[in-house]
């Protein structure tokens, strides 16, 4: 199995914080949707580590993962997250869990189901440690952001490298077709296009 530079540069983050994975998933989002998001302070969180700031639009949450390889997921914890969220925000429009560790099919339905019952959309943006998942996707839709980030909060990150897997993931046959369709379909329905 080959290591995508792209995670090594993720996981050499801090997990938290402004500076961390939380504030790189924060400021894709931000770009993504064009609404300011901030960050909760560490504690209790109530499900999200982010939250969109537009009073009159999409009430958007976020929640960060970042996780080693050898994390075991539980569907209980993730759905308390998601559980707590709504609760805590009452008009929230969408939910957002951001992974660097693949979400396995048992919990990612387990999620999907919940949502249905609390009537919020959820969006899964976990990556896949062989090809490319949606975490690594979502990066490579926004090159400059990832890059200047990682290459500013990581640990000896080799920008060229960085460069090359992000053009490499971009430059792909289906990269432009999955993302546009995603894209225009869950922007729309959020009202942020």
């Amino acid at each position: 199995m080959k290591n995508d530079y792209l995670l090594e540069c993720i996981n050499s983050l801090k997990n938290t914080g402004p500076n961390g994975f939380e504030g790189l998933i924060r400021d894709l989002l931000e770009r993504w949707t064009g609404q300011k998001f901030r960050l909760a302070r560490s504690g209790s969180q109530s499900g999200k580590d982010a939250t969109s700031e537009n009073i009159n639009g999409c009430v958007i949450a976020a929640e960060m993962k970042c996780y080693n390889r050898r994390t075991v997921f539980s569907s209980r914890m993730l759905s308390g997250e998601l559980s707590e969220a709504v609760t805590s925000l009452p008009n929230l429009d969408l939910w957002v869990l951001a992974s660097t560790k693949e979400i396995g099919d048992k919990e990612a339905q387990s999620l999907r189901v919940l949502s249905e019952k609390l009537n919020v959309e959820i969006l899964i943006i976990d990556s896949r440690d062989n090809g490319v998942g949606p975490l690594q996707a979502f990066c490579a839709g926004y090159p400059y952001v990832t890059a200047s980030f990682c290459i500013n909060n990581g640990n000896d990150v080799d920008r060229q490298i960085l460069i090359e897997r992000l053009n490499e993931i971009r430059s792909h046959q289906n990269f432009n077709v999955a993302t546009d369709q995603s894209s225009v379909r869950e922007r729309s329905q959020f009202g942020v296009l």
